[in-house]
């Protein structure tokens, strides 16, 4: 009974530990970055200007931050767990993306702008 009882209060502090470390997390929405990489192949844009935002490989940061733990409060609330804007930097080429969720849910880029890196 005793080796039974401190199993289970292992496995509950284990358990506890897993959920913050998953919580902890920032949110980073692959269909953002994907909708990003699509306005820069699709967008009629000067060739230096076209080649700089090919240059946005790596994300450096979102706006608003968003943490797993905020977005089970979301959905825990009947709410939809992304917000309806974001902003993604680039660091690597020094440009920020504004995206919109969609009412299919799907992301689109509705302003790009340069910034000091």
């Amino acid at each position: 009974m005793h080796k039974t009882m401190i199993s289970m209060i292992a496995a509950s502090i284990a358990a506890a530990a897993i959920l913050a470390f998953w919580i902890k997390r920032e949110h980073r929405p692959a269909e953002a970055i994907a909708a990003t990489h699509a306005y820069i192949e699709g967008v009629d844009a000067d060739p230096g200007w076209k080649a700089r935002l090919r240059s946005c490989v790596k994300p450096s940061s979102f706006t608003p931050f968003q943490t797993n733990g905020n977005r089970l409060r979301r959905l825990a609330g009947n709410v939809d767990p992304d917000p309806a804007e974001v902003s993604v930097d680039f660091f690597d080429c020094s440009v920020r993306f504004y995206l919109r969720k969609q009412k299919s849910g799907s992301w689109q880029v509705y302003r790009v702008q340069s910034h000091a890196g």
